[in-house]
């Protein structure tokens, strides 16, 4: 009877010692602009300089070429500070920036500009040329002043989000693999509440899009359509 006390003990206790294994969730697609490496979201104050040294000796080691690609795929367009040009009489200081594209899978771009003086004065975030996300705008000594949310700006139900994800569901784009992101631009009609998106495809015999009109308030698709060379 004792024997087979302490067995049943030491199996109650063998299944408690047990690992139990996590289920494995499936990981969201990168949308969201805050995964990327290449911004800090600041909640109050930013140091952040235009490194003039680090691309002075780009430009020198790439012959003028203002565009760097890093070893990830991610594509970074300069443009510098301190550039001055002769306007009239006078000189105007231009601000310079960078154009931040992230390697696939990501479908955003990274925007920030950057005071006479080197610093940092603005940072935000394009889909297809549209503004998307919060912007940040910060004063000459780095304090933040003011965020955009985009999102809240769009006072429709259905943001930039649900349109990747439509388009995701019609395979004109993959947000898991990061194809088709170059081939689409849409923006928001305020007046008809509806979303309009245009899918490029480019056939050998011409340019053809494919016109997308959506409800904002719905997501409903209104019509569907196609333009170019050789479509009636």
């Amino acid at each position: 009877m004792h024997k087979k006390i302490i067995i049943l003990l030491t199996i109650i206790l063998l299944q408690g010692c047990q690992t139990v294994t996590p289920i494995k969730k499936e990981k969201d697609v990168k949308m969201n602009y805050l995964e990327s490496k290449y911004f800090t979201r600041y909640k109050e104050y930013t140091t952040e300089k235009f490194d003039v040294d680090a691309y002075d000796e780009m430009i020198k080691r790439q012959e003028g070429n203002h565009i760097r690609l890093l070893e990830d795929g991610t594509e970074i367009v300069y443009g510098r500070p301190y550039f001055k040009e002769v306007i009239g009489s006078g000189e105007r200081t231009s601000r310079g920036g960078q154009k931040i594209t992230p390697s696939k899978p990501y479908f955003i771009e990274i925007s920030k500009i950057f005071s006479p003086k080197g610093n940092l004065i603005r940072q935000g975030f394009f889909i297809s040329g549209r503004k998307v996300g919060i912007a940040q705008i910060f004063n000459e000594a780095g304090k933040l002043i003011e965020e955009i949310d985009y999102e809240k700006k769009d006072w429709s139900k259905y943001h930039y989000s649900d349109v990747l994800k439509f388009l995701d569901k019609e395979r004109v784009i993959d947000l898991k693999t990061g194809r088709g992101r170059d081939t689409f631009s849409f923006y928001l009609n305020r007046e008809k509440e509806q979303w309009h998106i245009e899918v490029i495809e480019a056939p050998e015999n011409g340019y053809v899009a494919t016109i997308y009109t959506l409800d904002a308030n719905t997501l409903e698709v209104l019509e569907v359509k196609k333009e170019g060379r050789g479509i009636e």
